[in-house]
């Protein structure tokens, strides 16, 4: 490979690299010695394949990792599972776009550790099933609600528990689209006082 920038002393085949954006070493790549974890993201924020400026990888180094950490960020889980591998260096970064909750990392390199984050989710919890109602987020219209999910009888309470698009359509006859069940007027039989009621027919 010849030089990538002959106007530039400092970039030519086995230059050092800097991490700055530039390729010194005409590689191709864009401050490689600088992501130690190999997520794709630098100590200093610039895409490796791109040289464009992103965010900067806030946990590069790998020797603190806990056991059964992949070697590809694509064996990253999204979101927070429960082995802890959440806290794998070559799972945190600015892509990693949820905040665990008790891992001790900030797992999408914001600023905000665990709790301090108000949206960290917690270890275990599949972020596509939020709920654990068995529907992810593609086809379930509430991931918060594991009682709205498709197929869920449609209770009248002006929501779409099915997800299918209808509100309330389920209601008992005659009662009205979007009524609460807990505003239904319920007949309350009176309280007997026997004893009494004996007194007064014995007179």
């Amino acid at each position: 490979t010849g030089d990538c920038d002959d106007l530039n002393a400092t970039v030519h085949p086995g230059a050092e690299e800097v991490c700055d954006g530039v390729d010194q070493d005409c590689d191709g790549l864009f401050d490689e010695d600088f992501d130690s974890d190999g997520d794709g993201y630098t100590t200093c924020g610039y895409n490796i394949t791109t040289g464009e400026y992103i965010e900067h990888d806030c946990l590069d180094d790998p020797s603190g990792d806990p056991p059964g950490c992949p070697t590809d960020p694509s064996g990253c889980d999204p979101g927070c599972p429960s082995d802890g591998t959440s806290a794998c260096a070559i799972c945190v970064n600015p892509g990693h776009t949820t905040e665990c909750c008790g891992d001790s990392v900030d797992n999408n390199c914001d600023g905000l550790l665990d709790d301090e984050d108000p949206d960290c989710v917690p270890l275990g919890i599949d972020i596509m099933d939020m709920d654990g109602d068995g529907y992810n987020v593609y086809v379930d219209c509430d991931d918060l609600d594991p009682r709205v999910h498709p197929g869920a009888f449609d209770r009248a309470n002006g929501r779409d528990d099915d997800c299918d698009g209808l509100i309330d359509e389920d209601v008992r006859p005659g009662l009205k689209p979007g009524y609460p069940y807990d505003k239904i007027p319920v007949r309350v039989r009176p309280k007997l006082d026997i004893r009494n009621d004996l007194i007064k027919i014995r007179g």
